[in-house]
């Protein structure tokens, strides 16, 4: 997720921040990565779990706020997550 969404619309352009939750723990962040592609946070899934887990990781390069969230621990967690359900779904 980026911190900033863009709009290219060619009469204007703007740049508004996301909002962002000070408040987010790495617990938090951790409840939401166990429920990436099972539908709690979306109510209609159009990507896979794994898909899902590893755009989360490349989105991680881009976020600059993280708050009360720890990067290194969330960061293990979801190349754990990973790794699971890379497992998961090959057999």
């Amino acid at each position: 997720m980026s911190p900033e969404r863009v709009s290219l619309r060619p009469e204007r352009i703007s740049v508004r921040k996301a909002r962002f939750h000070r408040n987010w723990s790495t617990m938090k962040e951790k409840d939401f990565i166990d429920h990436l592609g099972r539908g709690r946070f979306s109510g209609a899934v159009h990507t896979n779990r794994l898909q899902l887990l590893m755009g989360y990781r490349k989105g991680m390069l881009d976020r600059v706020e993280w708050g009360k969230v720890d990067p290194a621990e969330v960061r293990k967690y979801v190349e754990r997550q990973i790794r699971d359900e890379f497992r998961r779904t090959k057999h």
